[in-house]
Order: structure tokens, then sequence, then C-alpha cells
């Protein structure tokens, strides 16, 4: 078991002394039986990101792209609806759009696109995001994040101050060999062996 913490000290613990780092901040284990590792926050206040790169998407999952901080909410798929709301923006002159919803239905449209061009379907003005920053497409269990760029989308484990369950890293089929986490605002690399 590895701790992340801003203060306590030992051998398994990595030491992140920032003030956005709780005391003890984020667990990650690994499994000898199941050859994974598991990510656990432990109800830290600034969150634990994983990168994705795609992501079967639950209802009230929070992800980052570019300066914004947006979840998907009131899924439902007998309707194949969702919608994606704005929850935070980190630049001053983006604040107005906190809260802003994106209505998306899968009848209308089969592939939505997310991106800063005005012909994506959710539109987020913002120079740290593409384009064509990423695409939910439909599949037979429900909405899919597909991520259409080199640039970084971070999925937050757990709601602010709430332990989260235990995920397994990495939570989707990758062929890369190591995965990016973000601990507050440090980063950390796992790398698969």
């Amino acid at each position: 078991e590895i701790i992340f913490s801003r203060e306590l000290e030992g051998e398994n613990v990595i030491r992140l002394p920032h003030r956005m780092i709780s005391r003890k901040h984020a667990v990650v284990q690994w499994s000898s039986d199941f050859d994974t590792f598991t990510l656990r926050d432990e109800g830290s206040r600034a969150g634990t990101y994983i990168q994705i790169k795609k992501l079967e998407i639950a209802d009230e999952d929070i992800l980052e792209m570019g300066n914004f901080q947006y979840s998907f909410e009131r899924l439902d798929p007998r309707a194949k609806t969702l919608v994606i709301k704005i929850l935070e923006a980190f630049t001053p002159e983006k604040q107005n759009l906190v809260g802003f919803e994106y209505s998306v239905d899968f009848k209308v449209k089969k592939i939505w696109t997310i991106g800063r061009s005005e012909s994506c379907d959710v539109i987020l003005k913002d120079i740290y995001v593409d384009p064509i920053h990423a695409e939910i497409v439909w599949n037979v269990e429900g909405p899919v994040l597909i991520v259409k760029t080199s640039k970084l989308v971070w999925k937050r484990v757990s709601p602010s101050r709430t332990k989260s369950e235990e995920i397994t890293i990495p939570p989707f089929d990758i062929e890369e060999t190591s995965m990016k986490i973000r601990i507050g605002e440090k980063f950390a690399y796992i790398k698969f062996e």
C-alpha cells in the first residue's frame, strides 16, 4: 500500500507538502491475486483524478477538460439521454458558464462532439480544449466518452470529501504501459510491468 499525504511520514508514504493535498489523501494498492492496482480517495477536498482516454459514462461522473469541470447527470438509459453540466470554471472570465447544461439525446444524434469548434455539439470556449476534444457515443451498455486529443482529460474518483470505492486501474483496456493520476494538483505515474 502506498499513501499519498501532505504530512504523514513512513516507508510507504509519498509526501506531497502542498495546501491542496489532504493529510491522508489517497491510497494505491497492488493486488497480487488479480494482478492489478487499485486506487482509493480517502475523502480529500481537492480530489484524486485518473487520466482517461475512454470511459463508460456513469451517472454523476465528474470530468475535467481544459479549464472546466463538469458532470454527467440524469443519465436515462431507456430514453438514451443525459445532461452535461458545467460544475466549475477555473478562470474568472469563464465563471458565467458554471451551471450551464447541455442536453444530449442519442435518439436525435448517435455521436456527440465536445470541443472548442463552433461545429461541436458541446462547445467549450477554452484555449486548453482542442477543436474536437472528445466524442460521446452510445453503445449497448450506454454512453461512452472517447478522447480525440493528446491533451489530458481527467476523471474524478469521488465527490469532494467523500471516500471513494476502490477502483481498479487502469479502469479500461489500454495498450500503454503507464497511467497518470493526479492527487490534488500533483501528478504521479503508475507503470505497469
